[in-house]
């Protein structure tokens, strides 16, 4: 009886054993998706500054800081639309007297693969 038992169970744990051994190895985001999420956090900067100023910012004086994922180099949005492998572009709307909206583009390995707008109200 505990050697029927034991035939039984024994095949179970070694199925259950094996598993563990095949799990998946996290995989390295894709280079798209390192402009895509240097997109929104430019987006997330803008509209923290737009809370912190009344407006959203000139491009001008302000440009944060971004690691361009298919050059590794640390470079500021463009100011215009994304053109290059890993470029963040930054255009602002200028109504008025204030700047009230934006457009925020991500350019990925052969095209443009995102684009982030806020319209003026």
């Amino acid at each position: 009886m505990k050697k029927s038992l034991i035939l039984l169970v024994l095949p179970l744990l070694l199925a259950g054993g094996c598993g563990d051994d095949n799990r998946p190895v996290d995989a390295q985001p894709l280079l798209d998706d390192l402009v895509i999420a240097n997109c929104y956090a430019l987006r997330d900067s803008v509209e923290a500054y737009a809370t912190q100023n009344g407006e959203y910012p000139d491009f001008t004086p302000w440009r944060p800081w971004f690691n361009n994922p298919f050059t590794g180099n640390l470079t500021q949005p463009v100011q215009t639309f994304a053109l290059n492998p890993g470029e963040t572009g930054y255009v602002p709307y200028y109504v008025g007297q204030k700047y009230e909206g934006y457009l925020i583009t991500g350019f990925g390995e052969t095209n443009q693969i995102i684009s982030l707008k806020r319209n003026y109200p």
